[in-house]
């Protein structure tokens, strides 16, 4: 693999001042590189072009450039300068492919937290961070699937892989496909238990079969009770229990499940003998489980036995810092032999970045698997080959917060085009700045220098 680490150091700030962070996200000549972080502490201007392996070099009064195995680039490419500690600019140098901001092919830029930007074939983003960042994500153990650059998520890691040898049950928060199955397995394996990891999806349960399924059985104990069975939780004995979207369980076997995890104990339909078991439970949830216990259909004893340390998985479109770290581990899984072989054109790592991923890694394993297959005879996977993203709501139906965060979202990626931005939500103009209006948001703070009014129809 080609990559070097940086030869620049970066001089720490003082008290936490808070910097900016280059992320090269996804090198689509080489997927497999992965990524990495160049901090720019200290650093006043960063040229970014085509190299040998990846790093960065210092060179004299605060400037930097990053070199990137990537033959689509120039090899003076574009230039980033850091403004402020959450904004920097970024200018095109006259390359022969171009820099797409925000997908939009453009000579300058400005740059916010978590905005992107492709040279050649390789996707950049800009974070604003409180602390130096290493060059490369953390990794809970060799082997580890828990890796990440996103500084909250990795404490998260930190946290888990600390708390994993203790017995502390915990419970893991967040939306649907965003790996709270993974983190669970990887909490088992570094505990070092000796009994398995047994995962229980409680929402597939059906209610008539909960208790026998979770508690087990003895002959006899209903008409079709032909032999005896362990159930799910003492096939967990010595090892771990995932309770997988909890918040599903009916109040009835969230009673009996409260007196296992208090006793210790299982009692089997139809035995008088409860079983003594040894275990760890984890528990997860896409719920509002505080919101479900106010409403009476979540016991609040049970949430304090399950939530003794809660672990938050942060959605996909909000760790677009790990794009590559997800690509590279999908490709190797997907690929096989094949992987280092595979490319991404410059559109297909716009489209990665730009998508919003709703259903979240799930969505972007299920993607890979086929583009992969689409993508077999030439290897080169492109945007024809990654499909129409799911839309699982329509902007009416959305929250006020998420709406908000949809438009800002949007005026990012259309550089603050309305008329764009219409287009995109499937609305009239005149309700693009009604809502701009409702949540103070100016077109003006997400236009490039010089830019005037779009509302013509124009592409930004």
């Amino acid at each position: 693999m080609e990559r070097t680490r940086p030869e620049y150091r970066p001089t720490p700030t003082s008290g936490g001042g808070a910097h900016l962070v280059l992320h090269l996200v996804l090198c689509g000549e080489k997927p497999l590189l992965g990524g990495m972080a160049f901090d720019l502490t200290g650093v006043t201007e960063v040229v970014i072009g085509r190299g040998g392996p990846l790093g960065a070099s210092s060179r004299s009064e605060g400037k930097a450039r990053v070199d990137v195995p990537d033959p689509t680039m120039s090899g003076d490419h574009a230039r980033l300068v850091p403004a402020t500690d959450s904004t920097a600019m970024i200018e095109d140098l006259g390359s022969r492919n171009g820099t797409r901001v925000l997908g939009q092919t453009a000579k300058k830029g400005v740059l916010r937290d978590g905005d992107w930007f492709v040279v050649g074939r390789s996707a950049f983003l800009v974070r604003r961070v409180t602390t130096v960042v290493s060059p490369e994500p953390y990794r809970a153990g060799a082997g580890s699937r828990l890796v990440t650059f996103a500084p909250a998520l990795a404490q998260g890691f930190r946290t888990a892989a600390d708390l994993a040898p203790s017995k502390v049950p915990i419970m893991l928060v967040g939306e649907t496909g965003t790996g709270k199955d993974v983190l669970a397995q990887e909490i088992h394996e570094l505990s070092k238990r000796s009994g398995r990891f047994v995962a229980v999806n409680c929402a597939a349960l059906p209610e008539t079969l909960v208790e026998s399924e979770l508690f087990g059985y003895r002959r006899g104990a209903f008409s079709d009770a032909r032999e005896d069975r362990l159930g799910l939780i003492r096939s967990a004995d010595k090892g771990t229990l995932l309770l997988d979207e909890i918040g599903d369980l009916p109040l009835a076997s969230q009673a009996k499940l409260l007196r296992v995890l208090q006793d210790g104990q299982v009692l089997a339909l139809g035995s008088s003998t409860a079983v003594q078991i040894d275990l760890r439970v984890l528990a997860a949830t896409q719920q509002n489980l505080d919101q479900l216990v106010r409403e009476g259909r979540f016991r609040a004893d049970l949430l304090g036995r399950l939530a003794g340390f809660t672990l938050e998985l942060a959605p996909l479109r909000q760790r677009s810092e790990d794009m590559g770290l997800l690509v590279a581990a999908l490709l190797e899984r997907y690929a096989g032999r094949d992987a280092a072989n595979f490319r991404l054109t410059a559109d297909a790592c716009c489209a990665l970045l730009e998508r919003r991923w709703p259903l979240n890694v799930r969505e972007l394993e299920r993607v890979l698997q086929a583009a992969l297959e689409l993508a077999r005879a030439s290897q080169e996977i492109g945007l024809e080959h990654l499909g129409v993203e799911p839309r699982l709501s329509s902007p009416t139906e959305l929250e006020p917060a998420a709406l908000e965060a949809e438009v800002r979202r949007l005026m990012r990626l259309r550089a603050g085009n309305v008329s764009a931005i219409a287009r995109d939500m499937g609305k009239a103009r005149m309700q693009i700045h009604r809502w701009m209006a409702q949540f103070g948001i100016k077109a003006e703070e997400f236009r490039p220098p010089g830019a005037g009014p779009d509302d013509d129809g124009s592409e930004a």
